[in-house]
């Protein structure tokens, strides 16, 4: 097995379990929090995340991945405070959220800009993953990036392959967030495999917001995975509402392997489009590492318990 990083230390990947790859526990800003938010009690709002992540330990999940980045608030030594009161084993993220523009402090600083300098976001975010975050000694596992609507602007580009350049240096698989009804899936994959990424270890986020099979399918032939970002009103059901299934995810930490098997690609173009004349267009099965399962992505699940759909 490999060894995996979390806010409270190094476990090992066989200690992962049961794992949500996209959960965050805070997302604000802190610089608005810092200079007007009034209202904002810290132990209140840890006290509140340790009861519900508790709540989640109780249900049958042992790890969440925080994807919670710069541009998304991050604040390890809150989220420290918060893995030292509950079994949950939470694994944190480096990188940059951004639709548009990169931080003032990057515009002019870059190879052929005023400042003429190798990327500064790959060290930053290297640093990240190898060293810990600031003086926390909490290290990253993953990277984040996001590209939406406003499409490949030079922010984006520049996270995108900082991001990009990192993995290939780390190994560390990247999961971003997308529109897929502008294909942007595919623009990922294009810019992340120029920077030497294997796009075996990306995740390809809100592929669930698109019912375009051709769209699913490519991102799936080129080698990533999907992610189904889940709401109350579109949940994401188990086949006859069986038991959980375990989501082995050791690979997320092992260079050269495949690391998020959550929800992996179907088998094929032609079976992608044999479902969509199905009822449910978009009941795509998908197989993890453990099992295969169905998602139905409807507005009403079907579930009676009182058990949480996931």
């Amino acid at each position: 097995m490999a060894e995996v990083q979390t806010v409270t230390g190094t476990i090992d990947s066989s200690e992962l379990g049961r794992t949500l790859v996209h959960e965050h526990i805070f997302v604000l800003s802190e610089e608005m929090r810092q200079n007007y938010d009034t209202t904002w009690d810290d132990e209140e709002k840890i006290a509140d995340a340790v009861a519900k992540l508790n709540d989640l330990k109780d249900a049958g999940i042992d790890t969440i991945f925080d994807p919670t980045v710069v541009g998304l608030g991050r604040y390890i030594p809150r989220v420290q405070r918060v893995a030292e009161q509950t079994d949950l084993n939470i694994v944190a993220a480096t990188g940059l959220y951004t639709f548009t523009d990169l931080p003032h402090q990057f515009e002019h600083r870059g190879p052929g800009l005023l400042i003429d300098e190798p990327e500064p976001l790959v060290k930053l975010f290297v640093r990240d993953l190898e060293e810990g975050i600031a003086d926390t000694g909490v290290k990253a596992a993953f990277l984040k990036c996001a590209i939406e609507s406003p499409g490949l602007t030079e922010g984006v580009e520049r996270t995108m392959r900082a991001v990009g350049q990192a993995s290939a240096q780390t190994g560390a698989p990247i999961t971003v967030h997308t529109n897929p009804r502008t294909g942007s899936g595919l623009v990922t994959q294009r810019v992340l495999r120029e920077e030497g990424a294997e796009l075996e270890k990306v995740v390809i986020g809100h592929s669930g917001d698109s019912t375009d099979l051709d769209y699913l399918s490519q991102i799936a032939e080129n080698g990533s995975s999907w992610a189904w970002i889940g709401s109350a009103s579109t949940p994401i059901c188990r086949p006859n509402h069986a038991s959980t299934p375990s989501l082995n995810l050791s690979a997320a930490v092992m260079p050269n392997a495949s690391p998020w098997p959550t929800m992996r690609r179907a088998t094929s173009t032609t079976s992608l489009r044999r479902r969509k004349r199905r009822s449910n267009p978009t009941g795509i099965s998908a197989t993890s590492a453990t099992t295969s399962f169905r998602c139905c992505w409807t507005r009403a699940c079907p579930k009676t318990t009182s058990t949480p759909c996931w």
